[in-house]
């Protein structure tokens, strides 16, 4: 038979590839306007803040808008378009939402749960965890999906993408990397390797709300895609 060691490259080689097919770079690139991804430089540049983050105590939510958004006048512009289909938006209880919903969504992300995905998530990013799932399957492997913490959503830019407006979050999570074969036998990471992950989310809104029993319900926003764009192992 292979050596353990074997199969474990195999699988890697096999499980990068996957998901370097299914990355939604593109999707961050186009949006924010960039040609050589600054979003991973961005994250890169406040790496050393994930890493701070995860060392001090855990703080309130934070809010904070970055003071080097590139766009301006994007931002203003997606921001009047926000408050005309939702007049009542508030950026700060935005953001609270959304720290309520990372980890029931991320959880789901991380586990190939579509029925969960379905509620909050564009047709994108269903296609693209079904595909992974199905590999998975195929190969008879399981992830160590265990979220251990949620670290500070910061509002990470705000603008328009196809006619909509689209607000990109960033937040970080501590994760369990850990991935079985069927035997039990390690392909990748350790029961004990913990992982700052560094997240962002794309959140666009609906054009229009809808009319219920209750009354008016501003436009819903749909998770249009997610990116990890920094990863950290961390010492425990």
């Amino acid at each position: 038979g292979e050596s353990p060691s074997r199969n474990r490259s195999e699988w890697q080689r096999k499980w990068d590839s996957l998901k370097d097919q299914a990355q939604s770079h593109a999707f961050f690139q186009k949006v924010l306007g960039l040609k050589d991804h600054a979003v991973v430089k961005k994250a890169n540049d406040l790496a050393e803040d994930l890493r701070d983050r995860w060392e001090t105590s855990d703080s309130p939510l934070v809010h904070r808008i970055q003071d080097n958004l590139v766009h301006e006048n994007a931002f203003a512009g997606a921001m009047r378009e926000i408050r005309a289909r939702d007049p009542g938006f508030d950026m700060v209880a935005f953001l609270r939402d959304v720290r309520g919903d990372v980890r029931p969504v991320m959880a789901a992300y991380l586990e190939g749960n579509l029925a969960v995905l379905a509620e909050h998530c564009s047709k994108e990013v269903c296609e693209r965890v079904a595909a992974q799932k199905k590999f998975l399957e195929a190969e008879g492997a399981f992830l160590d999906t265990q979220i251990l913490d949620i670290k500070e959503i910061q509002l990470f830019d705000v603008k328009s993408f196809e006619g909509s407006p689209l607000v990109i979050v960033r937040f970080a999570l501590q994760q369990v990397k850990c991935v079985r074969d069927k035997f039990g036998n390690i392909l990748e990471g350790a029961p004990d390797e913990i992982n700052a992950v560094d997240y962002l989310w794309a959140l666009q809104q609906d054009p229009h709300g809808t009319y219920a029993e209750g009354g008016y319900l501003p436009p819903r926003w749909v998770l249009r895609e997610v990116q990890g764009i920094q990863e950290m192992r961390q010492i425990v």
